[in-house]
């Protein structure tokens, strides 16, 4: 995904969703609007369809606006709240669970956290109406480029480094866990 917007302040600014990060985000997060599964979207069933909605876009350009005055490049995290429900979760408050819910899994090869066991089905992920969008803010020909790395429903839950729920205080769901209706 490919597009060009506007600043505040008149600037140009291009959003890009390199094709590998689509493909990843097509078996995680957008697997269809009427699949109610930990981290998927229920409003878009694309990057390009999200970054078509207004509200979302309007909070993007304004993050997007601060970030290029103060000159803050680098990598970014923005919660966008909707006013409508957006998708489900793939992580929930560390209180709301019991131990025995729970197992020790790796996140990545640099991080790990507490899952909540697949067979536990009753306890479902939870509706939201926020998402996290994590891009790369660069100046590119002094123009602003963003690089979007990954974008989920829900809260943000940081670098994936370490032990995750130790640090956030949150649990994670399997990407087939099912979800609220």
């Amino acid at each position: 995904m490919y597009i060009n917007k506007r600043l505040g302040n008149g600037i140009g600014v291009t959003i890009i969703v390199r094709h590998t990060t689509e493909e990843r985000l097509r078996t995680t997060c957008f697997r269809g609007t009427s699949l109610n599964r930990a981290g998927n979207f229920s409003r878009w069933d694309s990057a390009e369809d999200l970054f078509r909605d207004g509200v979302v876009l309007t909070q993007v350009l304004a993050e997007l606006d601060g970030a290029w005055e103060d000159r803050d490049f680098g990598t970014h995290s923005l919660c966008v709240k909707h006013p409508l429900f957006v998708g489900w979760e793939s992580t929930d408050v560390l209180t709301n669970y019991q131990l025995d819910d729970l197992e020790r899994f790796d996140l990545n090869r640099k991080s790990w956290g507490l899952c909540v066991k697949a067979c536990r089905t009753n306890l479902l992920t939870p509706r939201t109406t926020e998402l996290t969008i994590v891009f790369q803010l660069k100046s590119e020909y002094r123009k602003p480029i963003v690089v979007v790395h990954s974008i989920y429903p829900g809260s943000d839950v940081g670098e994936l480094n370490g032990d995750v729920t130790n640090r956030e205080k949150r649990v994670f769901f399997s990407w087939n866990h099912p979800g609220e209706t």
